[in-house]
């Protein structure tokens, strides 16, 4: 397993090789960096390596399937999903499910996207059953309401996501992002 360098041997690494040992770029011609420079990079380093140890951690990924499968066990028909959709969100989702068949298979969907925010990741509050056609949409910006299905912002799809969870569910996946 690999460890974390202390800062003191991760600034010596760079000054004896000009450059980082994370890979992180530094330009040549701007060497060295000063003390906050360095600084900067290693807190970037840091913030890069614990996230990878939750990532390749074994119980990680069996975790997200748990939380995942007991989401699936309280709400295999997406109720939730279809219980927060107006009638016009309805009548598209319904009408995407005759064309496409990922609109008619029923998927664990993050609310909070497991790259951005990997410590909620086995959290059952942060996933929602959903058809899998609107979490493809919604995970690349596309408005899954509507049939052209044109390019939304984060404040747009964050919306989305109030709209279907409400907004008490949305301000405790915030807080325990904030943890």
């Amino acid at each position: 397993m690999i460890e974390l360098q202390d800062y003191e041997t991760y600034k010596d690494y760079y000054l004896s090789n000009k450059r980082f040992s994370d890979g992180q770029y530094c330009n040549p011609e701007k060497f060295p960096l000063n003390e906050k420079q360095i600084k900067s990079k290693y807190e970037v380093y840091v913030k890069r390596f614990d996230k990878k140890q939750v990532k390749t951690n074994s119980k990680y990924k069996q975790n997200i399937y748990d939380a995942e499968e007991l989401v699936r066990n309280e709400d295999p028909e997406a109720d939730l999903f279809w219980g927060s959709l107006s009638d016009e969100q309805y009548k598209i989702v319904k009408k995407e499910m005759r064309k496409s068949l990922d609109f008619s298979i029923i998927d664990p969907c993050h609310i909070l996207s497991r790259g951005s925010c990997p410590q909620l990741s086995n959290e059952p509050l942060n996933i929602i059953m959903a058809p899998r056609g609107f979490h493809t949409y919604i995970d690349q910006f596309l408005n899954p309401f509507s049939e052209k299905h044109e390019s939304i912002n984060r404040e747009q799809q964050d919306q989305i996501w109030i709209d279907i969870i409400g907004e008490e569910r949305w301000s405790i996946l915030q807080q325990m992002k904030q943890t």
